[in-house]
């Protein structure tokens, strides 16, 4: 027992020796994909905006820097799979309901009828959560899914910094024989890898999933004690994106116009373009002249390496910001292509001179903007990243609906008129009465026939 716990020691000394340096960090961050792949050195503020990407998805405090909580984060075991930011759409990988699978070797720590159980009890999991089964043959070059336990080989693996318990290539599964599995027990020994955790993850990939952020979800990148089986979230997404045949399905309720236009927001902007975006979850809509014309699509298909939800956004001149939380993400509209591509400069932290957490912003003519939290409000300087002015948004702006979600002005050369959203409905606020004129239902302002 006691040589069992030297070993783990030696090895959590030579991990934590892995993160003594940015360097360091930096790889892990380009091995799991939040660096995109270049040959041009990488700046500091690429290496910041990767730490917030990191730090986002993983659910962690957003600093921009290597701290206490990224090293211990980076340290847990994980699968070796990159981490996808949002779901793509994509055709259904497997056209039958019944896949075959086979285990080609075993680790020498466990019998191969313990191995066998786990297989065993991780397919019946998701058999449960899906109209899928799954059969055991003994050839391997005639099953669906290859399992096999393998020594780490850098050719073998996209993971360089042996951080990895398992990965998927394609339809294999790749579990590290260096890696202590557990057997029925609850991971809770300091070193050890669940192996049913690690299985229910790795099936996931090769049934279409990519990493979830959620922590509770079995497909959350790190294998952890707190793991817990298949939830309806794994299962609404697997169903969602139709990744095998005939697992397809609307949402409750969900009609086709119901589908096409948000019946709540979360955040709203008019870009540079004139097309009004509006935010909801994970997704956004775009309209023009409040007829839809696209959506719901990932946030991250409009905006390349963008937040994951968004809690305010607004436009200032050829800037559209996305706020999360406290960081901005800014972009502009490409000249050549019309797509938005990143701002220089670009994830910013929100000055510490503001307090609050932006929950609305409306624009002002001056290239200000007004963001908003219940009862204050921060006038800001996007572009220099202060605020010029911070008051009570009842003295300077009453009667504006309460639960405000963003404005829109209704002639951008001018602060005298706005709409005004919140979560389902739509307010002309004249900013010169300071009155509320008319109220509209969000599903009647916008038009999604």
């Amino acid at each position: 027992m006691l040589r069992a716990l030297d070993q783990i020691n030696r090895d959590l000394d030579r991990k934590n020796a892995f993160f003594t340096t940015d360097d360091k960090a930096v790889t892990y961050l380009a091995a799991f994909g939040y660096l995109n792949g270049t040959t041009a050195p990488l700046t500091k503020e690429d290496i910041q905006y990767s730490l917030l990407k990191f730090q986002s998805f993983m659910g962690i405090p957003k600093t921009g820097n290597v701290d206490d909580a990224v090293r211990a984060k980076m340290l847990e075991k994980r699968c070796g799979r990159a981490d996808e930011i949002s779901f793509k759409d994509r055709e259904p990988i497997w056209q039958k309901s019944v896949l075959t699978w086979s285990i080609s070797s075993f680790p020498k720590q466990l019998t191969e009828s313990e191995i066998r159980e786990q297989i065993h009890r991780a397919f019946s999991a998701w058999e449960k959560a899906l109209p899928i089964n799954f059969l055991e043959i003994s050839r391997e070059r005639n099953a669906n899914i290859v399992i096999s336990f393998e020594e780490r080989k850098p050719k073998e693996s996209h993971d360089i910094t042996g951080i990895s318990a398992a990965e998927t290539h394609g339809a294999r599964i790749l579990l590290w024989n260096d890696q202590q599995w557990s057997y029925r027990n609850k991971n809770s020994t300091l070193g050890v890898t669940n192996l049913y955790h690690t299985l229910l993850h790795e099936i996931g990939h090769v049934l279409g999933m990519e990493h979830s952020q959620n922590p509770d979800s079995i497909m959350y990148p790190t294998f952890t004690s707190e793991k817990k089986d298949i939830d309806q979230e794994d299962v609404d997404n697997m169903k969602y994106l139709g990744v095998l045949h005939g697992t397809a399905q609307n949402v409750p309720g969900s009609t086709e116009k119901e589908r096409k236009c948000p019946k709540k927001l979360d955040a709203v902007t008019q870009a540079a373009n004139q097309q009004t975006f509006v935010f909801r979850n994970r997704n956004y809509w775009r309209f023009k002249n409040r007829k839809v014309i696209q959506g719901p699509l990932p946030i991250s298909q409009a905006f390349p390496n963008g937040p994951s939800f968004v809690n305010a956004s607004v436009t200032s001149g050829d800037l559209t910001v996305l706020i999360e939380e406290r960081t901005i993400y800014g972009y502009i509209i490409d000249k050549d292509s019309g797509t938005f591509r990143r701002a220089d400069k670009f994830p910013k932290m929100l000055h510490d001179r503001v307090l609050f957490f932006p929950k609305a912003a409306f624009p002002l003519s001056n290239g200000s903007v007004i963001l908003l939290s219940d009862y204050v409000f921060a006038t800001y300087d996007l572009r220099n990243n202060v605020p010029t002015n911070l008051n009570d948004k009842r003295v300077f702006y009453p009667n504006l609906p309460d639960e405000l979600r963003g404005g829109i002005p209704q002639d951008a050369s001018s602060d005298d008129a706005f709409w005004m959203f919140t979560e389902d409905s739509v307010y002309q606020y004249d900013n010169v009465d300071q009155q509320v004129k008319s109220k509209t239902p969000l599903s009647l302002y916008f038009s999604c026939d």
